[in-house]
């Protein structure tokens, strides 16, 4: 039998203690986008790797059930496609990771979110590239 914790013994976690830590070199970051990306995106997307390959799989087997016969060229192009066209799946993926952002970093995400979106796309789609 579990031992119920009681509430006010409970300390809440916070999402960036869930996260890998990234090493960066402050000193060659040009950018607020630059920056944001290394303090929160790269975090959160090695984070979530796993679960992003999951999905892609899911959906390119949905889409096309022998893709896993396809070449590994094959593959790239399709992930590619992916990410460039269909929206909803872009969509999806953004989402996994704003959803881990917490309050002031999204709040600064919402302010640079026409930046930060193809940044996320493109990130996502050099990690799912590495078959």
């Amino acid at each position: 039998m579990t031992k119920d914790i009681p509430i006010k013994d409970h300390i809440p976690m916070k999402i960036k203690d869930l996260l890998p830590e990234i090493f960066f070199d402050e000193s060659l970051i040009t950018s607020e986008i630059e920056l944001f990306q290394n303090n929160h995106l790269r975090a959160i997307l090695k984070f979530h790797d796993g679960r992003f390959r999951a999905l892609v799989d899911h959906y390119c087997l949905e889409v096309n059930p022998k893709f896993n016969e396809l070449s590994t060229q094959s593959k790239k192009n399709f992930y590619a496609t992916l990410l460039q066209k269909n929206q909803a799946f872009r969509q999806l993926c953004i989402g996994m990771v704003i959803g881990f952002l917490e309050e002031e970093p999204f709040k600064r995400y919402l302010v640079l979110s026409a930046e930060i979106n193809p940044r996320i796309i493109q990130m996502l789609g050099k990690r799912i590239a590495d078959v």
